[in-house]
């Protein structure tokens, strides 16, 4: 997981929960260079909020509705999530270096995805991925060039199949580690999310992405952002990256952050929210994403809680370790849904990142809320998702609250996790 943010001029960040509709907004002015990988490390605390009532949204044009129990949506369950999850970790961890584990994977993710009625594709290409050394001497491991495999699952738009909304995931682990919530959760929650779709008028074409070798410096998505930008026939409207999607800690403390982001601003301490990052750059889209998770939940006594940060990405090294940083890097919009990691989860890359250590529930509904807000970027006016712009300063927004501003930070954030 290493990539470098982009640059911020201004940080939005938003606060709330799926069906409680809480917003925290701040202003941060400034600007961050890039830098090198830092190691993780914590603290946490309160938050005001405002209420925001429905007709007090920005951008709700368009024809979005929560999910209701009736449509197929509400089929993401504890129940549905649990097996699939049981399925894809039967064999073992999967390393960018087994291939004969990931073809497990992929043929699974295929037969269900066909039978779906997706057309279903591999993007092929090489990279150098870490393998194990035999030799105690030196480092444990050295790089070997594999083949590697992107598995590229198609609906196309009935109305403009030019365009283009992105779900994703990598499916592959580190060596040693089942990879339960790191992330197998991400490619359930990916899978999920494209069989309820299935049945689902879209007006847009809508692509899931399972991306090989994330693990060894995100060459999949690498490669796939590289074949975009190629193309002329289609315009990407934005990519939303499943990195880790169903671990929760409870308790004061539970939550961890990185040191910069104490400078910034102040999180829940507790880690029972779904994080959705975004970069400065492509910040509308992840405000489009963070919108559409949040009717997904309206008026549920269960809700989800939901931490949005739609531009927080060009001042934290950590936002750019994963998949969704590639497409950082070519400036196309992209969002990260993510648990936060090793910043909760104390499995993270060990042998013990196993399905009991999951809170199934939690994962349902953050594929749910994903799904919701899928569905509204594909149905949406073409209007509402424009190709990216450089960011600008934003007018006054009425609704904030009363935080504090800080001051951005002198040092420089690098390379993520």
């Amino acid at each position: 997981m290493h990539r470098r943010a982009r640059p911020a001029l201004l940080e939005r960040i938003t606060i709330a929960c799926v069906g409680v509709t809480s917003v925290l907004l701040v202003a941060l002015p400034g600007c961050v260079k890039p830098a090198t990988p830092p190691e993780r490390d914590d603290r946490p605390p309160s938050i005001r909020a405002v209420d925001r009532s429905r007709a007090d949204r920005p951008n709700e044009s368009h024809a979005a509705q929560r999910i209701d129990p009736s449509t197929p949506l509400a089929a993401i369950t504890p129940a549905t999530v649990e097996p699939l999850l049981a399925m894809l970790i039967a064999d073992g961890p999967r390393p960018s270096a087994d291939a004969a584990r990931s073809r497990i994977l992929l043929d699974q993710l295929t037969t269900r995805l066909e039978g779906w009625g997706y057309t279903v594709t591999e993007e092929l290409f090489t990279g150098e991925v870490y393998v194990p050394r035999r030799s105690s001497r030196g480092s444990r491991w050295r790089k070997e060039e594999r083949t590697l495999v992107n598995l590229i699952a198609t609906r196309r738009g009935s109305i403009h199949p030019e365009r283009v909304i992105e779900v994703g995931a990598h499916y592959d682990t580190v060596h040693f580690s089942p990879g339960a919530d790191d992330n197998t959760s991400g490619v359930v929650g990916a899978l999920e999310v494209a069989r309820v779709l299935a049945a689902v008028p879209l007006a847009r074409t809508v692509r899931f992405c399972f991306f090989a070798a994330e693990e060894d410096g995100m060459l999949g998505s690498r490669h796939h952002v590289a074949r975009i930008v190629d193309r002329e026939d289609e315009t990407l409207d934005g990519f939303i990256n499943l990195e880790m999607i169903g671990f929760t800690a409870t308790g004061s403390g539970s939550q961890q952050q990185p040191p910069i982001v104490e400078r910034l601003v102040e999180i829940p301490d507790e880690g029972t929210f779904i994080a959705i990052v975004g970069s400065p750059v492509t910040a509308e889209f992840g405000d489009r994403v963070i919108e559409g998770m949040l009717r997904a939940g309206e008026d549920d006594p269960e809700a989800l809680p939901l931490l949005g940060l739609p531009r927080l990405g060009g001042w934290i090294p950590d936002a750019s370790r994963s998949d969704h940083a590639a497409y950082w890097t070519e400036r196309l919009p992209a969002v990260m849904v993510t648990d936060t990691a090793d910043f909760r989860n104390p499995h993270y890359h060990r042998a013990s990142d196993t399905i009991a250590t999951l809170d199934l529930p939690f994962l349902a509904r953050v594929a749910s809320a994903v799904a919701a807000a899928t569905r509204d970027l594909a149905n949406a006016p073409l209007d509402l998702t424009p190709p990216p712009t450089p960011p600008r300063e934003a007018e006054p927004v009425d609704r904030s609250v009363d935080v504090d501003v800080v001051d951005p930070p002198g040092t420089s954030p690098g390379e993520g996790r």
